[in-house]
């Protein structure tokens, strides 16, 4: 059984190494650059040089309560985070641009989501949850259709209704809701207020905005020492190919 796994490669054309129990913790703190990135089924993940992932990034199925990737400043293809069930924050404090879909959904407990500085995304975005803190405050695209869901009383609609108007937001469909908050009234009642707003179009053709990642020499002799075309960490198995 591997509990912990540190990596600090100098040069791989292929390793596959299995452990067992969710209690993993895998550390690649020299990786900087990835082509493909999956992290699935593992108790605890560090990746703080990591500033670069070319094609897509999918985090699924962990048991960690925290996500933090501090200094990726770019995914070329979809950002995808799904089924962790005890994910409570999400981080990813550089990221600037999204080549792809931008997808969290089905992430139980997941109350904090912060992208502060993502400017850029071409695909679609799907956010769904019961978080009731995530805004995009330095958005400046969006290519694709837009939706996103809270079912939290906290979240508001009102940043994203603005970026809808001044035209950020470019896909076919947007829609942005959260359930009405109940306030009492003077007469001892109670009162809701909602946060719901859509604009969809009845074209068939809605843009998905599927995005086009910049590709990148398989030679190995362009690779350094810290770049991997295609990771993917399991609970049963890490394979890193190059």
């Amino acid at each position: 059984m591997v509990k912990d796994l540190i990596l600090s490669p100098c040069f791989l054309t292929g390793l596959s190494k299995s452990f067992n129990g969710d209690d993993c913790e895998v550390k690649l703190d020299n990786l900087k650059w990835a082509s493909n990135l999956t992290i699935q089924d593992v108790a605890d993940v560090s990746v703080g040089n990591l500033t670069e992932v070319n094609g897509t990034c999918v985090i699924a199925y962990n048991s960690f309560e925290n996500l933090e990737i501090s200094k990726l400043k770019e995914v070329g293809g979809s950002l995808q985070i799904f089924a962790n069930d005890e994910l409570t924050e999400v981080s990813f404090n550089q990221l600037k641009d999204i080549g792809g879909e931008f997808r969290i959904y089905n992430n139980s407990e997941l109350t904090d989501i912060g992208f502060p500085k993502l400017e850029e995304i071409k695909g679609a975005v799907n956010i769904k949850g019961k978080f009731d803190n995530f805004t995009l405050k330095g958005l400046k695209e969006v290519d694709g259709d837009f939706t996103v869901v809270s079912t939290s009383e906290d979240f508001s609609c009102d940043d994203f209704k603005k970026l809808h108007k001044k035209k950020k937001i470019e896909g076919h469909n947007f829609k942005c809701s959260a359930p009405s908050k109940k306030s009492k009234s003077s007469k001892g009642g109670s009162s809701s207020s909602g946060s719901s707003d859509s604009d969809d179009s009845s074209s068939s053709g809605g843009s998905s905005g599927s995005g086009s990642s910049s590709s990148k020499s398989s030679d190995a002799t362009s690779l350094f020492n810290t770049s991997f075309l295609g990771l993917t960490i399991l609970g049963g198995a890490l394979a890193i190919f190059i």
